[in-house]
């Protein structure tokens, strides 16, 4: 399990890197939409962000800064340093989601974690502290499955000074991994901030997952990211 999953230290807090706006409408915060740059066109922004993942008796640590860029037609670039291959290419749909990556690559996993930020943040009507919905949050539980997890959202604070959110989720699942049936046991945390124009401030994500009943290896993997 650690091949594969070690390589997501180079790539799973890459996930808003690449720029979308959604709606979120925040009463007694601000009218605009909840975005995370680049907007426009042209436009670029960058990000740093660290990563810590927990797979085996290792721990993992990466840290890296990342600026992606906005191209006419929805088209996004992402350019990691560190990364090989260190570009990504790929689509933003009318929904603010991403496309597949076309063929797996190093940088594969963001898409995924991107579209988590976005559908956190997703929301219709009127929005103000306190109130509460619902999302569904994938989550690697091995090296090659997700497991879409659903998590509670709620808005921690609405006011002149920004949106900060809250998600926690919990469930559990059960995982066929090379012959074998494995219960997981998998809880979530993630937290995004805006700024009072509604602009990407940080970001925080942590999973904590128990597998077999915790006779099985613990596995955790947590990022932060920050707009520069």
């Amino acid at each position: 399990m650690r091949t594969r999953l070690a390589a997501r230290t180079k790539n799973v807090a890459l996930v808003a890197t690449i720029a979308a706006t959604f709606s979120l409408s925040t009463a007694g915060a601000t009218d605009a939409p909840l975005h995370v740059g680049p907007v426009h066109a042209g436009d670029r922004a960058s990000f740093a962000f660290t990563f810590d993942g927990h797979f085996s008796e290792n721990p993992e640590h990466f840290s890296d800064t990342i600026v992606a860029q906005l191209k006419p037609d929805g088209v996004f670039i992402v350019n990691a340093p560190q990364f090989k291959p260190f570009t990504l290419t790929t689509t933003r749909g009318a929904d603010g989601l991403l496309a597949p990556a076309p063929a797996e690559s190093a940088l594969g996993d963001i898409l995924i974690d991107y579209n988590s930020i976005v559908t956190l943040a997703k929301h219709t009507g009127p929005t103000g502290a306190g109130d509460t919905w619902q999302a569904q949050i994938p989550v690697r539980i091995s090296p090659d499955t997700w497991h879409d997890l659903p998590v509670d959202v709620k808005v921690a604070s609405s006011g002149g000074s920004g949106v900060s959110l809250s998600g926690q989720g919990h469930d559990e699942t059960t995982l066929f991994y090379h012959g074998y049936t494995f219960a997981v046991d998998v809880t979530l945390q993630m937290t995004e901030t805006y700024g009072a124009g509604g602009a990407f401030k940080t970001a925080e994500f942590s999973v904590n997952e128990i597998t077999a009943g915790g006779s099985g290896p613990p596995i955790s993997y947590a990022w932060n990211f920050t707009a520069q």
